[in-house]
């Protein structure tokens, strides 16, 4: 009898180590097997695409055929994929820790007194691509810490161009057979507005113009909220688009995203008169003016360019 009452005793010791041990595994269910905690940040996770330094992760475009350029701008010979031999007035890549995606960003600077920035494009015809009627072109900027429009100082950012040399820029107006562009835009804030608010849109040269610059069409919404604004030193993602109108039909159309959210939409436009003018370039100018100059040595910071047929969409 002693013997048995040993041997239950000891049986349920055994049981009772066996139960305690599977529950400090994380075993609770019947038959289940212990779940690992995931990594505590997804950028920790070596599968998972996440970035060290910028945490935007592009990956989920690398399977798509209709991406015609990616440019996150890791090094310094970046701008061969933009068909060039050398880099362009007043850029150069940073490495300091704060891409918006990557280890590296284009840095534009705009010495004060000056206009430049920079200006090149992606050429569709020098790149051995034939020219489209419709492109989508994506890119996250952020404005330096010095940046200002104070004193009513605008001008031009990124967006696309038809001008073949001849007309759509600069003074040249528009008439339906020249050329035209929508670059992008920059202005002031609307009165009450913070150092640095800079409201941002397209500066269109079309057809229908009638004066000898470029219309202001503004964006709203969004990240830019009510008033249209981006603020310094904080990262937005833009995409931009463009179809060509029906030649001598207003249907042209222009659409804005920020971060996601659409900003702008126009699809009236009359770029063209005749089927030989499309888009020529993705171009990316970047000018303070007008005739007013900067006030002070400022910068933008580019990252994450991406050149597509279809919508591109934001980062991850």
């Amino acid at each position: 009898m002693r013997c048995a009452m040993r041997l239950i005793v000891l049986l349920c010791l055994c049981f009772t180590v066996l139960l305690v041990a599977a529950c400090g595994n994380g075993g609770g269910s019947s038959g289940a097997s212990a779940v690992p905690d995931g990594p505590a940040d997804p950028g920790d996770d070596p599968d998972d695409g996440g970035s060290a330094d910028g945490g935007a992760d592009d990956s989920h475009l690398d399977d798509r055929d209709d991406i015609v350029l990616r440019d996150s701008f890791e090094t310094d010979l970046w701008y061969a994929d933009w068909g060039l031999n050398a880099a362009p007035q007043n850029t150069e890549i940073v490495s300091d820790g704060t891409s918006f995606s990557g280890n590296g960003h284009l840095r534009v600077a705009v010495p004060a007194g000056g206009h430049y920035g920079t200006s090149f494009g992606y050429d569709f015809a020098d790149m051995g691509v034939d020219e489209p009627d419709e492109v989508y072109f994506r890119y996250a900027i952020r404005l330096g810490p010095t940046w200002t429009t104070e004193g009513g100082g605008g001008g031009k950012l990124p967006g696309f161009g038809g001008t073949y040399g001849v007309a759509g820029w600069g003074g040249r107006p528009s008439d339906g057979s020249n050329g035209w562009s929508a670059r992008g835009l920059f202005g002031p804030p609307e009165e009450g507005g913070a150092s640095g608010d800079t409201r941002v849109g397209f500066y269109c040269y079309h057809a229908d113009m009638t004066g000898d610059y470029g219309a202001n069409w503004y964006w709203s919404g969004g990240a830019l909220g009510a008033q249209g604004v981006m603020r310094r030193g904080q990262w937005y993602q833009v995409e931009v688009y463009v179809r060509n109108n029906t030649p001598g039909v207003n249907d042209g159309i222009l659409r804005a995203w920020v971060d996601g959210i659409q900003v702008y939409e126009k699809a009236d436009v009359r770029f063209r008169d005749i089927d030989t003018l499309h888009v020529e370039r993705v171009w990316f100018d970047i000018y303070y003016g007008g005739t007013w100059t900067a006030p002070a040595d400022m910068y933008i910071d580019f990252d994450a360019v991406a050149i597509a047929w279809e919508y591109i969409g934001p980062s991850r």
